[in-house]
């Protein structure tokens, strides 16, 4: 009997023994569980914390897209406008010899009385860089007492063949001077050759023809932008020796080249 007393008092031991042990046991069970679910939760979090950012990121950088400038092609049709400041410097062309006429000791212009003679001008656009429209013009003044003869050309872009001015020279009568007005024309035609969408760095010369047989005194030209005071100023003499003779046939290709020539050394998007 007190055997069996013994055994029942080990037995409810073990049992109260086994019943503290299982109970943190399964606590312990259900906190690994539980943070099982946490890391479920964070990683839940942080993927759709990583979405929003992904989608704030992409519409953050759609809204910068949007804000910044984009290309967009030139309108070369606006109205026309007055080029100021266009012509920087001026020579003479001897047309009998095919050079630069020849100077005295002073750098004064020595001319044979009756010969054909031109004014090679130089222009440079450059203040309107990318602000160029067909249309756009600028006019100088040739003062008398020059013969000024009357013409008008294309300003031809050698590369792309495209006129892309044009010069009408007008003379006021035999010894009373004269006027060359340059218009831009055809820049849409040219942008589209070039692949460009403005025109920028313009520059070249042209050629105004002129007589020397009313020059009796030596006499300075100022070659003027029309309606304004300052220019190019050339002295010029004349030797009444008479015309001198052309240097022979070899000339003449490079004389009918400068009767007209007109040489654009860059437009639009800088020539290569």
């Amino acid at each position: 009997m007190k055997q069996n007393v013994k055994w029942t008092k080990l037995f409810a031991i073990l049992m109260l023994v086994f019943s503290v042990l299982t109970g943190p046991l399964e606590a312990f069970a259900q906190d690994v569980s539980s943070a099982s679910d946490v890391e479920e939760l964070v990683s839940s979090s942080v993927n759709s914390a990583s979405t929003n950012d992904a989608t704030e990121n992409s519409s953050s950088e759609a809204e910068e897209e949007a804000a910044l400038p984009q290309a967009q092609a030139v309108n070369v049709n606006g109205t026309p406008k007055v080029l100021h400041n266009a012509v920087k410097s001026a020579i003479v062309w001897d047309y009998n010899n095919a050079r630069e006429a020849s100077k005295d000791a002073n750098g004064n212009y020595v001319l044979r009385e009756g010969s054909l003679f031109g004014f090679e001008m130089e222009f440079d656009l450059a203040d309107y860089d990318y602000n160029l429209n067909n249309g756009d013009y600028f006019e100088y003044e040739i003062p008398a007492p020059l013969t000024v003869q009357e013409g008008r050309f294309a300003l031809i872009d050698r590369p792309t063949g495209i006129s892309v001015g044009v010069a009408e020279v007008t003379s006021n009568g035999d010894g009373q001077g004269g006027s060359v007005h340059i218009s831009m024309q055809n820049l849409e035609k040219y942008l589209e050759a070039k692949k460009a969408d403005a025109a920028y760095g313009v520059k070249g010369s042209f050629f105004v023809q002129f007589r020397s047989d009313t020059i009796k005194t030596p006499i300075t030209v100022r070659l003027k932008e029309k309606g304004v005071g300052a220019g190019v100023d050339i002295v010029l003499k004349v030797d009444p020796r008479g015309p001198a003779s052309d240097n022979g046939p070899y000339l003449q290709g490079e004389n009918f080249n400068k009767y007209w020539g007109v040489m654009i050394e860059a437009l639009g998007n800088l020539l290569p």
